[in-house]
């Protein structure tokens, strides 16, 4: 839970993901009441390159030759045709991943002794005909259904191949057809036989999803770990994964929770009983009888109510769960998409192409200076052709995407104290999308932790006058101006 500037689990700034899953076990029960993922507005029509945008059941919003129907037949083929562009091979690759993942909803279905929901049904077939409009529509028909109590819980039960649907096919919709290829081949590519996938943003997940799932080479697991604390997409990792990859319990994903309140309150406890201290309590952070809006978990531990809400206490029981999960799988390489930074996976990753590789061979020696290089020189390459691409002045969601890879290598480089490889990879994260909300505020706290306050004002000030609009561009500068906290590393970022 797209970017690409991190704002919700899964990178994006509006209304583009809700989700509400409903999770209960032993003596504790959560109820998740809503999980927003937001996501940034798509362009105006009219500004957006070609691409397969399932418009009307044709691809891009205009005549061409051979408009690549979704609907026929022959989209049903694994291998691409001879003839194929770049936007029919990503039109015919949607409907295929469109049957795989109802196909998966009605074994999920049968296997719970539940019916399909007409408007569930209604939806895959718009999926497969290439039919956007009515796709969203009956998407975002389905997300205000279940953020109303009661509701069908039938929605609930199948919801993760509904949503994992349309991440995909969003993105189809968004991105111009050879960008989505290139994007996600580059990082299926990347990845290791046998290497377990973890996409954070709604691009990093969605793209290889599909294409993972709609070629003729190795299929890999593709998991998103900003899915982890919704019981319902568990039941679908179970469902579809239980084979390949040990997954939580129940009662596992519970003690996630009770281990994540436990440590608040001890963080919390800290702040209050030395308030002179650097607060350990995150901003956004969220635990309490009061919640807020969002991702909402209801606790009940014994007589006690604990209401655990926001983005970032969902993003840190996340990455407890997927902490579990790399311990349950010690024999499987696992390579990671970042959203939000997930530092308990930094001491022994090392860069993996375009992604980073969790649990690298060598542990803490993977990375060293000499590899750092290495992959400075494949971002010098990659966004020298990103910004060369004649699409790039169109497509803020690749620029997006590939500035958040960027700028997750270089929130690694700073976290193994490789402070100037950092530093010129927050430079060409900035350079791809220079108003990336991660990558300025990674930067400043960067420049700002060696004293560096010009330096980090300057980086504030430039991102402010590539988005003008930007509330926390203006306020970050305002604390870089006057705080003294600027002169110490604290750039206080907002909360997601």
């Amino acid at each position: 839970m797209k970017p690409v500037r991190s704002q919700g689990p899964e990178m994006r700034s509006d209304h583009r993901r809700s989700w509400v899953p409903i999770f209960v076990a032993g003596s504790l029960v959560v109820l998740l009441l809503a999980l927003l993922l937001p996501r940034p507005k798509p362009l105006p029509e009219h500004s957006q390159p070609t691409r397969p945008d399932l418009s009307g059941g044709h691809l891009g919003g205009e005549a061409r030759p051979g408009p690549g129907d979704l609907s026929r037949p022959h989209f049903g083929r694994a291998e691409a045709l001879p003839a194929e562009s770049a936007e029919q091979i990503v039109a015919r690759r949607a409907a295929q991943f469109a049957r795989s993942r109802r196909d998966v909803l009605r074994r999920i279905a049968g296997k719970l002794n539940i019916g399909v929901p007409a408007e569930v049904e209604q939806f895959f077939a718009a999926a497969e005909a290439g039919d956007w409009e009515q796709l969203r529509a009956l998407f975002r028909k389905m997300m205000a259904e279940r953020s109303v109590q009661p509701h069908p819980p039938e929605l609930d039960q199948l919801w993760a191949p509904v949503l994992a649907t349309f991440n995909a096919l969003e993105e189809a919709h968004l991105w111009p057809a050879k960008e989505y290829l290139d994007y996600g081949n580059a990082i299926l590519d990347s990845l290791k036989p046998g290497m377990v996938y973890v996409g954070g943003t709604d691009p990093g997940r969605g793209i290889p999803e599909l294409l993972n799932e709609t070629r003729e080479s190795e299929n890999h697991v593709v998991i998103t770990q900003n899915g982890l604390a919704d019981n319902t997409y568990m039941d679908y990792l179970r469902f579809i994964y239980g084979d390949r990859l040990n997954l939580p319990t129940p009662e596992q994903v519970q003690s996630a929770y009770e281990g994540y309140v436990a440590d608040y309150q001890t963080r919390l406890a800290h702040d209050q009983q030395f308030p002179d201290e650097p607060k350990q309590v995150l901003p956004g952070e969220r635990v309490g009888s009061d919640g807020g809006e969002g991702w909402t978990a209801v606790i009940n531990q014994g007589d006690q109510l604990i209401q655990v809400s926001g983005q970032v206490s969902c993003v840190m029981i996340n990455e407890r769960i997927l902490q579990m999960i790399l311990q349950a799988n010690p024999d499987s390489p696992f390579g990671l998409e970042e959203s939000f930074p997930l530092k308990s996976t930094y001491a022994d990753a090392a860069p993996l192409g375009p992604i980073m590789e969790l649990h690298a061979p060598n542990g803490q020696n993977a990375l060293s200076a000499d590899t750092a290089a290495e992959t400075l020189a494949y971002w010098q390459d990659r966004v020298q052709q990103v910004l060369a691409d004649p699409a790039a002045a169109d497509s803020p969601d690749w620029l997006r995407a590939y500035s958040k890879l960027t700028d997750a290598q270089a929130n690694l480089f700073a976290a193994r104290g490789l402070n100037a490889q950092a530093e010129e990879a927050y430079r060409l994260s900035l350079q791809v999308c220079p108003y990336a909300t991660d990558a300025v505020f990674g930067y400043v706290d960067l420049l700002t932790g060696q004293n560096r306050a010009e330096d980090a004002l300057a980086v504030a000030q430039s991102a402010a006058k590539a988005d003008p609009s930007s509330q926390a561009f203006q306020d970050l500068i305002s604390r870089l101006q006057g705080a003294p906290a600027a002169a110490t590393g604290a750039a206080n970022k907002p909360p997601p």
